[in-house]
């Protein structure tokens, strides 16, 4: 066995990550991508939204107490317009291409105490 090690092809080391103080690269490679789906509320199959910790909220402290993103009340800067850029209401389907998170039907639990 010691033999066999000697004659196979030396493998170097994998580089450590620049990304995080790790000895390597992940176990997983795809542990960082787009991925995972579940059905709608119009029962269509839709990839995750992977956009959860990007939203209005986390531009709260700058703007009017009448324009912010609450649980229940979401903010005008969501829909308006001139935010499209921002795209608050898509969710990327595949990279670069994007779709709205509207569904036809209403949420079966509306937000309560408003």
């Amino acid at each position: 066995s010691q033999l066999e090690k000697l004659d196979s092809v030396e493998v170097p080391p994998s580089k450590p990550s620049f990304i995080t103080a790790d000895a390597g690269p992940p176990v997983c490679p795809a542990r960082h991508q787009i991925g995972g789906s579940m059905t709608d509320m119009d029962k269509e199959l839709r990839p995750w939204n992977d956009r959860w910790s990007c939203g209005m909220a986390n531009l709260n402290d700058g703007l009017h107490p009448l324009h912010r993103a609450g649980f229940a009340t979401p903010s005008l800067f969501e829909t308006a317009p001139s935010q499209n850029w921002r795209r608050y209401q898509d969710m990327e389907v595949e990279h670069g291409v994007w779709k709205s998170i509207k569904t036809k039907r209403p949420c079966r639990f509306p937000p309560l105490g408003v």
